[in-house]
């Protein structure tokens, strides 16, 4: 059997829109070396967290373009709010991620996508 010990569990993730923003939360406790990485079609979240200080992990590929460079986030003690600009304002994504199909990741039962 695979050592799965080293594989990053998926933290949960909810979020809303604006027409000109995508507000994206992280619910991941005592996150420590968070490291972010937003590019203009994806996402890509990595911090140790929890009661137990594991590595989690949350990559997206969103609908549709962002702003890199004006997208800000905070590392709180309960989760990672995030604001992600989007490139075209004004227009409603119909879903956060690029595929329409749903999501399972290992670990988390409930995907709010």
């Amino acid at each position: 059997m695979a050592d799965t010990s080293a594989t990053p569990l998926h933290a949960s993730v909810i979020w809303a829109q604006r027409k000109d923003k995508i507000l994206l939360t992280i619910n991941l406790e005592d996150s420590k070396d968070a490291t972010f990485d937003i590019k203009e079609n994806s996402f890509h979240f990595k911090g140790k967290g929890g009661p137990e200080k594991k590595d989690y992990e949350v990559k997206l590929d969103f609908y549709s373009d962002v702003v890199p460079s004006e997208c800000k986030y905070t590392v709180l003690e309960r989760n990672v709010p995030c604001v992600i600009k989007k490139k075209d304002e004004g227009e409603f994504w119909p879903r956060l991620l690029k595929k329409s199909q749903k999501v399972k990741y290992p670990g988390c039962s409930v995907l709010p996508f």
